[in-house]
């Protein structure tokens, strides 16, 4: 019942948003109006993911906007590859397989992943470390990078495999790649978000889906509820936590959870960085042109 339900409710859902873009004036509107913006240039204009009620409440707060896609998700799926699962980008086991097979083929330089975090449909984060001695804790500077915090950034994960695999495949050889595996403890975890990714694989089997959030049960009835579950676990921090970009409607693709560390997910990323001394961390993302 609950995956019948989630089907009709998510095909609707989906079939249903479109890109537009906000002007001149209104675009501090749409910042500080939670909306799901995916593209800012300065306060020109702002690129917004709209469902159906936020073109409806954009119209109520007088916001000047114009559709530059109806159907985001026939959009992209129009761009992809129809004869290769999700268009081409690596499901969520395949990113695991992906995984396992570096550690395979470079057993010296690369770890087994290791679990950080559970959510809550079951599926795991994972995360792998990548240094010469790779199972020493040495008294080397430490680096984080993440990607796919957000579900429907699909190439981010792409991004950071590349990465991994060309650090392997250059070590030895290329002067930068062996220095960055001999001095420094690189961690990977290129999948935050495993549980929306999956929803996304699921639904959307060749590509476009535009699921973000994660899963989690807002009106918890037991039903997965597209049009009202799941939280912005980019949003679900403690640092300024209900801040600018942030909404406290379940709803919406901003929305920042019950409370913050509320999500699984956000838990465990912290508590592995707490348990770390990193350094630096990037996180990769697909919204606009940014480091």
């Amino acid at each position: 019942m609950r995956k019948i339900l989630f089907v009709m409710l998510f095909a609707g859902m989906v079939s249903a948003q479109s890109l537009v873009r906000v002007w001149n004036d209104d675009v501090a509107k749409a910042i500080f109006g939670g909306y799901d913006i995916v593209y800012l240039r300065g306060d020109i204009y702002a690129d917004v993911v709209a469902y159906p009620a936020d073109t409806l409440r954009m119209l109520q707060e007088g916001i000047d906007f114009e559709v530059i896609i109806p159907n985001i998700v026939e959009y992209y799926a129009s761009r992809l590859d129809k004869n290769v699962r999700m268009g081409g980008y690596r499901t969520y086991s395949e990113i695991i397989l992906a995984l396992d097979s570096l550690h395979s083929a470079y057993p010296n330089i690369v770890a087994e992943r290791e679990s950080i975090a559970v959510g809550w449909d079951g599926h795991t984060v994972w995360a792998v470390k990548i240094s010469d001695n790779v199972g020493t804790d040495e008294d080397e500077p430490e680096v984080l990078y993440d990607a796919c915090i957000h579900a429907r950034e699909v190439i981010t994960p792409e991004v950071l495999l590349y990465f991994m695999h060309w650090l392997c495949e250059n070590y030895g050889t290329d002067p930068i790649a062996t220095y960055l595996v001999n001095n420094r403890e690189m961690w990977f975890i290129p999948l935050v978000n495993p549980d929306g990714y999956v929803i996304n694989e699921t639904y959307h089997p060749d590509g476009g889906g535009m699921w973000r959030k994660n899963t989690r049960d807002n009106n918890s009835n037991g039903i997965f509820d597209s049009l009202y579950d799941g939280v912005d676990m980019n949003r679900n921090f403690g640092y300024m936590w209900g801040t600018a970009g942030a909404s406290t409607d379940p709803s919406s693709e901003t929305y920042m959870g019950p409370d913050s560390f509320s999500e699984p997910e956000i838990q465990g990323y912290r508590n592995f960085v707490l348990s770390r001394h990193f350094r630096t961390n990037i996180s990769y993302h697909s919204y606009s042109g940014m480091y």
